[in-house]
């Protein structure tokens, strides 16, 4: 599905007083970090780099669909393999972090060689929606996904065709000029991608115990060498 490399790094604690340090340097009139040494900023290599997305392809766009509350529940159904129920949408178009992940949390002990294909597929895009409402694209609040994603990931076979990397650096620019504002008290966006990127640029920020090699492993407990070599970003994936 082209998430191997965000998934493969995981999460990350973030260092609050780094990630506001570097909203301060930033300038909305040039996309870039305002330094003593100069100006920088995070680009698409950075992000194709660290995370292993891709950055070519088709644009991520999301137009919301002409759909009614309960339209969009059925479509979970199709999508996710279970309808919500209305508490558990945040907005018409977005379903709780918590609800998806109650149904996902038990999934993979049942799946097997056995289970159809499309019962597979509706649990690889419930693992994708989180993913992306969790670490990828998050908004501010942190515990909603919007469902427009979906319309990407129909086909699961097809969806790395899709510039998510564009789509993932696109969203923090935006974050960082909205936070970057006066009054502004939260942002949202791939905060452990900007984290990364400024370990890995402003090197007497980067911590010590760092991995030098990266060799294929584990991911979500599972050894699999098919998975290939992680993403850069995977070097901290233990701190």
């Amino acid at each position: 599905m082209g998430f191997y490399g965000p998934a493969r790094c995981g999460y990350y604690r973030l260092d609050h007083h780094l990630i506001t340090a570097l909203v301060e340097r930033w300038r909305p009139e040039t996309h870039t970090f305002h330094f003593p040494v100069g100006e920088v900023t995070i680009t698409l290599q950075d992000v194709a780099i660290i995370w292993g997305l891709s950055v070519e392809g088709e644009p991520v766009i999301c137009a919301e669909p002409q759909r009614t509350s309960r339209e969009w529940r059925d479509y979970c159904q199709q999508m996710l393999g279970f309808r919500p129920h209305e508490a558990e949408m945040r907005t018409k178009t977005s379903i709780l972090m918590s609800a998806l992940s109650e149904r996902l949390v038990h999934i993979p002990e049942e799946i097997d060689e056995k289970t159809p294909q499309e019962n597979v597929d509706q649990y690889a895009r419930g693992c994708a929606l989180l993913l992306l409402g969790g670490l990828m694209m998050p908004n501010s609040s942190r515990c909603a996904v919007s469902l427009l994603y979906l319309t990407f990931l129909e086909d699961v076979t097809t969806s790395d065709g899709y510039s998510w990397g564009s789509a993932v650096l696109a969203d923090l620019y935006r974050e960082l000029c909205t936070a970057s504002q006066y009054g502004a008290k939260m942002i949202a966006g791939a905060m452990s991608l900007l984290q990364i990127w400024a370990w890995s640029r402003i090197l007497p920020l980067q911590p010590i115990n760092v991995r030098p090699m990266l060799v294929p492993g584990h991911l979500f407990g599972v050894e699999d060498r098919d998975l290939g070599l992680p993403p850069y970003g995977a070097r901290y994936v233990s701190l």
